[in-house]
């Protein structure tokens, strides 16, 4: 179980949401840019992250205002340590993936 503490995680949502610079760094390097903003989780959590560093991979991310919509259940779905709760943060996905409410 991977889990952001919540100040991480509202700071990663906020950023992902407004920052241009950091958006592309997290397009390219998700884990440097986690990293280099001083977000990525301690301990195991951070271990974890860093061994499964391909469920990372994003090959176009959401729009900051989709971001900003779905904050509250990014933010749910960041700290609640469920390894079975990934949110999306792709956008355009053949499949048509969406973030929802349970």
């Amino acid at each position: 179980m991977i889990k952001f503490d919540p100040a991480s995680a509202r700071k990663l949502i906020s950023t992902l949401s407004s920052d241009d610079l950091f958006r592309e760094q997290f397009t390219v390097d998700p884990i440097g840019a986690l990293e280099q903003a001083g977000l990525m989780p301690s301990g195991k959590d951070g271990e974890a992250i860093r061994a499964n560093s391909s469920c990372l991979m994003v090959t176009q991310l959401a729009s900051k205002a989709d971001i900003r919509m779905a904050a509250q259940e990014i933010d749910r779905m960041l700290t609640s340590g469920s390894s079975q709760t990934v949110p999306a943060l792709d956008a355009g996905l053949a499949r048509g993936l969406h973030l929802r409410a349970a």
